[in-house]
């Protein structure tokens, strides 16, 4: 038994994502409702994960960065998020709960998108003189501007 289903598309950022809402035939009405995202261009390679990865510097910057300005983790990483929407050209979706644009989540983020919240924390953290740990020598050092304190 086939289920048909007619889509109904609003496009959220052209070319990127646009979000689904499937429209049912009788019989199969346990679907209507759901909502499903599909992300539209050209095949990325996905960020890495795992010790000293892309997704662990990310998170290791925004750390320090929110220990720095007394501020949770995660508050520091959504404005990073909203920074680079504005200064490198984030993906964007349409949240579906209240039709807010929003950050596309890290998670869903290939390495060229992850390189561009990389960057912006950079950016972030040399206007504002604080300091971001890097790895050197296998070492843990406190860097400002690049420039590392040993």
């Amino acid at each position: 038994m086939s289920e048909t289903l007619a889509i109904v598309c609003t496009v959220v950022q052209a070319d990127k994502t646009i979000t689904l809402l499937p429209e049912i035939e009788s019989g199969y009405n346990h679907l209507v409702g759901k909502k499903y995202m599909v992300t539209l261009g050209t095949p990325q390679k996905a960020r890495s994960t795992g010790e000293r990865s892309q997704n662990s510097c990310i998170h290791g910057w925004c750390a320090d960065i929110a220990d720095q300005l007394s501020l949770p983790q995660e508050q520091v990483y959504e404005a990073i998020k909203r920074m680079a929407v504005g200064s490198r050209g984030y993906p964007t979706y349409c949240n579906t709960l209240d039709g807010v644009e929003t950050p596309l989540p890290q998670r869903h983020a290939s390495v060229q998108q992850a390189n561009m919240l990389i960057e912006t924390i950079e950016e972030y953290a040399d206007s504002n003189n604080l300091y971001l740990t890097q790895y050197i020598d296998g070492k843990a050092v406190k860097c400002t501007g690049g420039t590392p304190h040993i």
